[in-house]
Parts: structure tokens; sequence; C-alpha cells
């Protein structure tokens, strides 16, 4: 297992971010990984209220990649006067989400406006409150999920509405052992 703590400015474009991406991809092909850190993008995949472009493509960028969102809660990661904000994230590939647990934001002092996040890793199993069986996927459950879901037969719609349709959608198709995980949200 590798972990990869990553940073990228605000202050960057969009598609220096899309190089990043592409860039960190190839560091870990073929690898059990877990990453983490102030990807300064904003989703309600990983407990933010609102979502921007770079939220956008760095959710399809993990769901690409097979990565599952291990943000749980809705403490935020970064507070700066009233601001607050999610947008440090963790993520690891599949085999190593049942090896990962207690996942937390910290409330001690850090020093920093960002918070100290907390995990648990182990070679053996942890005790996760939410984990999903992506190899049980019912394509057939999401085909009708998708079909009856209101919103794909009232006409035109935004990427944000669609996102969030095709989760809601998709629901039904994914075998649960048990709890809830925003990881499945982005399907």
């Amino acid at each position: 297992m590798r972990i990869f703590s990553c940073y990228f400015s605000p202050n960057r474009s969009l598609e220096e971010f899309e190089n990043f991406l592409s860039n960190l991809e190839h560091t870990f092909r073929e690898i059990e990984v877990i990453i983490e850190g102030d990807f300064n993008g904003k989703s309600p995949l990983w407990g933010g209220e609102r979502e921007d472009r770079r939220g956008i493509r760095l959710a399809e960028w993990l769901f690409q990649m097979n990565l599952r969102i291990l943000n749980e809660g809705k403490a935020p990661t970064f507070e700066r006067g009233d601001s607050r904000s999610h947008i440090d994230i963790t993520a690891c590939t599949e085999r190593l989400v049942a090896k990962i647990g207690k996942w937390r934001v910290m409330e001690e002092e850090t020093l920093s406006l960002h918070k100290y996040i907390y995990f648990e890793a182990s070679n053996g199993p942890q005790n996760r409150r939410s984990e999903w069986k992506y190899a049980e996927f019912d394509k057939s459950k999401a085909k009708e999920g998708i079909r009856r879901h209101p919103v794909f037969s009232q006409g035109p719609f935004d990427e944000k509405t669609c996102i969030k349709a095709l989760g809601e959608a998709c629901k039904p198709a994914v075998v649960r052992t048990r709890g809830r995980t925003r990881s499945c949200e982005g399907l």
C-alpha cells in the first residue's frame, strides 16, 4: 500500500488540475493506494454543501479510477473566519476500504486553517460502518432506476442534477453489507 498526500492550489486553472490528476493517476496504477489531501474541490460527495467545477472533475476522476471516498460526517475540513468547507478528502482503492476505519475530522488546534484528519489503516479488516459490494452491481436495476427517475423524463437538465439523479437511481442496484456511504452517490 502507498499513501499519497496531495495539495493543489486554488489559484491554478482547471486545465492544470486535469494535468495534476493525470500525473497522479500514472504514479499509482496497479497498486493499492490511499490518497489524501487538499484538492480545493467542493462536492456533496465528501460533505460539502455545494459543488464546483474542480469538485465535479475530481469526483469523475475518483470514480474512473475506482477509488472510494472515505470522508464521513458533516464536520468541515477547512475553516477561515465564518467560512467553512470540505476541501480535504481521503480516498482509497476498493480493496483497502475494508482495512480503513475511524475516519474523522479532529477538533484540536492545528495552527492552520485546515483540520487534522484521522483514520486507521490495518492489515486485517476494520469494522467499518459502511461497505458496498460493487462487484454485485445489478445493471438491470440501474437501468430501471434511471428509466423511472423523473429528472430523465422532464427534459433539459444540468450536469449537477444529472449526477445527483444517477446516484439516486442507481442506489438500489448496489448491494450493501451495512450502513450508508457517500462513495455510492457518485455513480
